[in-house]
């Protein structure tokens, strides 16, 4: 049984009064008006309009059932409109996720821009680095760094992030500032533990080839942002996404090491399901991202000769 049928006719003949008043409104003729409430009234098993030659009237069922059907169609059409100026104005909830190691970039940098750019929208994030079902979480988009596996999501490459190598003032003033790699064996590392239980060498790169080492140190942790913090308190030379250390460099808390041996870092996407991708929501979360990412990258080439002068004024 289609759930509609008659419905939208029974109305209209309600608002006009007759059938050719409504089958003017519907753009068909009365006699397919006529047909339509018939087929309603049977599948109803009662009858909803008295016909005679020169009268149409609602019998009581039918204006009962009209002030019902009349409110489920005001509420269709709410809705409808609600999703047409959606598809003009992004606005309602947008469920995003983004790994831990990046939390504080999309806190400091993408949610001003998203309340500032799209008010009507609102933001529930999952900041985890576990493994999520987007469809079955119901997640409108995820951040994800370093390469991706098959998958039927969608996936847009947001950019490359760098692997930063850098350190507290106060620990160079004591312990001096390693010029290559190589120098890095006689300095403190801050070494990340990977889930393999293995610690992840630190890569670099420069005119004269690659370098991979192994760094060596007395504190190893399995969450990058604790080595970060602890490379702030002074304990040691920390190499980690340029994401998490953009503000640590501005302010001069760490200071860029081995700049001249750039290390590769991860490339940065964007999934989503491939029915969410032309969602108003997404594209315009996925703008802002690409945006703040763009203006962040600026923001640390010149956090890097800023922090070469502090150091130098202070040496």
């Amino acid at each position: 049984m289609e759930i509609f049928a008659g419905v939208v006719q029974l109305v209209a003949v309600a608002d006009t009064g007759s059938f050719r008043g409504a089958a003017r409104t519907l753009g068909v003729t009365p006699s397919a008006v006529s047909k339509a409430i018939a087929r309603l009234e049977h599948q109803l098993g009662v009858r909803l309009v008295h016909r005679t030659s020169r009268v149409m009237m609602l019998t009581v069922e039918g204006e009962d059932a009209v002030a019902g059907f009349r409110d489920a169609l005001e509420r269709i059409r709410a809705t409808r409109d609600a999703a047409l100026a959606a598809q003009r104005t992004p606005s309602g909830r947008l469920r995003v996720t983004w790994p831990i190691a990046i939390a504080e970039f999309f806190a400091d940098r993408v949610m001003p821009a998203m309340a500032a750019q799209h008010p009507q929208i609102e933001v529930s994030a999952l900041v985890t680095d576990g493994t999520i079902d987007l469809v079955a979480e119901n997640i409108d988009l995820a951040i994800r760094i370093g390469e991706l596996g098959d998958s039927a999501l969608v996936a847009r490459r947001i950019g490359t992030l760098r692997c930063v190598t850098a350190a507290a003032p106060a620990y160079l003033a004591r312990h001096g500032t390693p010029r290559s790699p190589g120098d890095l064996a006689r300095h403190a590392c801050l070494r990340l533990a990977l889930p393999s239980g293995r610690i992840k060498t630190w890569q670099f790169h420069s005119a004269t080839g690659a370098v991979a080492i192994v760094p060596a140190g007395r504190f190893t942790a399995d969450h990058g942002r604790s080595l970060v913090t602890a490379a702030i308190a002074g304990l040691g030379i920390v190499q980690a996404h340029d994401l998490q250390l953009g503000e640590h460099l501005l302010n001069v808390k760490l200071v860029e090491l081995l700049a001249d041996h750039e290390a590769p870092g991860p490339p940065l996407y964007a999934l989503c399901a491939p029915g969410r991708r032309t969602s108003p929501r997404v594209r315009a979360f996925l703008e802002v991202v690409a945006d703040a990412f763009t203006q962040e990258c600026a923001r640390k080439r010149a956090c890097v000769t800023r922090g070469r002068v502090e150091m130098q004024a202070t040496a």
